[in-house]
C-alpha cells in the first residue's frame, strides 16, 4: 500500500512539472507584425516577407505574420512609434543600417536603440563601389580616383539621400581619396544602381542584389568591395583593405522587439527566426544576393548592436569635420 501511495505522489510530481514547463513554453497569442521602414518592394519589404513566407510555408507558427510598411522618412515615423510599444510581445521591427544614422541626423526622432529587445541577426548585405562598364580603363580603384580626380568638382558618386550610412561612406570616401567631386543623394532608397545605370552618375555605393534588378545587369560594374573578404559571387573583384584602404562595412538585417518584451517572448522569436536562417529557403537567398556574416542573437547580438551605435556616431563625427574642411 505505501509503494503505491508512493508511485502516485511521484506520478502527481510529475504531473506539475509538466503543467509548469507547459506554462514556460510561450507562445503568440495573436498575429504578429514585422514593421518596415521602407515601402513595399524595397529590399527591407522583400527580406521581411520572405521570412514570413518560409514561417508559412514550414508552418513554423500558428499565429498569422504580416508585414507592416511605414515609410516616411525611411524611420522618421516609424522608429519613435516603435519606442512607444513599451512590453509589447506581438509586434517586431526588421531594421536596416537606417536604424543607426537617423535617430543621429534627425534629432527630433527619440529612438535609442539600446533600450529594445534584440531578437536575431539574420544576415548582413556587402557593400561594393560600382561604376559604368563603358568606362574601359577603370578597372581598379586606383583607376576610378584618377579618372576622379581628372574630372575635378564635375565628378559625381550617387545614393541614398544624406544621412544616411551610404552617404557617410560616399563623403570620407571623397575626402580620403582626395577628390574633388560632390555626393548626389536620391530621394527613392533602393534604386542606386539604376540610377547609376541610366543617369549621368560616374560612381555608386551599393549591394550586389540592386544589381540584379536592372534590365541589364552588364552596363555598370564593381571595382571593389567593402568587406573582410571577396564575395563568392565575385571572386575576381578585391576588398577596399586589399588595396591598401581599410575601410568596410556590412549593411546588416536585424529583427528586434519592443523595449521591455518578455524573455519568453524574446526567446521564441529568437527561435523561430534560428529555424528560417538554416531553411533551404533562406540559405538559397543568401547564396543567391551574397549576404554575408551568419546568425547571431542574445547578448553576442546586442554588443554587435552597441559596437555599430558607437561607430556610425564615429563616422558622423569624422564625416562633419570632413565638411568644415
Amino acid at each position: 500500500m505505501k509503494l503505491r501511495v508512493l508511485v502516485i505522489a511521484s506520478a502527481v510530481a510529475v504531473s506539475q512539472v509538466g503543467a509548469a514547463g507547459a506554462a514556460r513554453a510561450w507562445e503568440p497569442r495573436k498575429p504578429v507584425e514585422i514593421w518596415v521602414t521602407f515601402g513595399k518592394g524595397a529590399h527591407a519589404d522583400i527580406w521581411a516577407k520572405e521570412i514570413i513566407s518560409i514561417i508559412e510555408k514550414k508552418q513554423l507558427s500558428n499565429v498569422k505574420f504580416s508585414v507592416v510598411n511605414i515609410p516616411k522618412g525611411a524611420g522618421v515615423e516609424a522608429f519613435p512609434k516603435f519606442g512607444k510599444l513599451n512590453g509589447d510581445n506581438h509586434k517586431l521591427m526588421l531594421v536596416l543600417p537606417n536604424v543607426f544614422t537617423v535617430p543621429l541626423y534627425k534629432k527630433a526622432v527619440k529612438f535609442n536603440l539600446m533600450e529594445m529587445t534584440p531578437i536575431a541577426r539574420m544576415g548582413s548585405e556587402t557593400l561594393a563601389i560600382w561604376t559604368k562598364t563603358k568606362f574601359k580603363d577603370i578597372k581598379t580603384i586606383s583607376a576610378l580616383v584618377e579618372y576622379a580626380r581628372s574630372k575635378g568638382s564635375s565628378f559625381r558618386i550617387v545614393g541614398p539621400p544624406l544621412g544616411t550610412p551610404r552617404a557617410m561612406l560616399a563623403q570620407v570616401m571623397l575626402a580620403l581619396y582626395g577628390i574633388n567631386g560632390s555626393y548626389v543623394g536620391i530621394r527613392k532608397i533602393g534604386s542606386t544602381a539604376r540610377v547609376l545605370s541610366e543617369q549621368d552618375f560616374e560612381a555608386a555605393i551599393y549591394n550586389p542584389s540592386e544589381q540584379l534588378k536592372l534590365p541589364d545587369p552588364g552596363v555598370v560594374k564593381p571595382i571593389a568591395f567593402l568587406s573582410h573578404k571577396r564575395v563568392k559571387n565575385f571572386i575576381s573583384v578585391p576588398t577596399l583593405p586589399e588595396t591598401g584602404m581599410a575601410v568596410t562595412y556590412q549593411a546588416s538585417r536585424v529583427v528586434i522587439g519592443p523595449r521591455a518584451m518578455s524573455n519568453a517572448a524574446r526567446d521564441y522569436y529568437t527561435q523561430l527566426f534560428e529555424k528560417v536562417f538554416n531553411s533551404n529557403e533562406w540559405q538559397a537567398r543568401r547564396k543567391r544576393e551574397g549576404h554575408i556574416d551568419g546568425f547571431l542573437a542574445g547578448a553576442d547580438l546586442n554588443q554587435f548592436l552597441l559596437r555599430r551605435v558607437q561607430m556610425h556616431e564615429r563616422w558622423k563625427m569624422a564625416v562633419d569635420a570632413l565638411l568644415e574642411n
